[in-house]
């Protein structure tokens, strides 16, 4: 037997170390990245309430979110002051008509007998 292979099987565990380690972080990060995430509506287990700590605090996030946009990107003023020009107020004015439009057909479009009217 060559002396490679002498030294592979005496220190196997050795050197299997890093790679069963690698595999540990692995999985310990893929857990814990799912339990993030999920589960997203709470779910009740042996008496405890699991829900995925993201989903948990979504409106505490949501608001720090857009406490940073505002503080450091666009704050209600620029939008207000973007929003009184004259010629942006009437194509928000149009977009908003086809939306409505668009919302009302398929909503009209599912009651029968209005769709006929409309």
């Amino acid at each position: 037997m060559s002396d490679q292979m002498q030294f592979f099987l005496n220190n196997w565990a050795l050197l299997g170390l890093p790679l069963v380690t690698a595999m540990i972080g692995w999985f310990t990060n893929f857990v814990a990245i799912k339990m993030l995430f999920r589960p997203r509506t709470p779910l009740n287990f042996l008496g405890f309430r699991l829900i995925g700590l993201i989903p948990k605090r979504r409106q505490e996030i949501a608001r720090k979110i857009a406490e940073a946009v505002e503080r450091d990107l666009i704050s209600h003023e620029d939008i207000q002051r973007v929003l009184q020009n004259p010629e942006i107020k009437e194509e928000v004015k149009n977009h908003m008509h086809q939306h409505i439009d668009i919302l009302l057909s398929k909503t009209l479009g599912r009651i029968p007998g209005l769709s006929l009217v409309y």
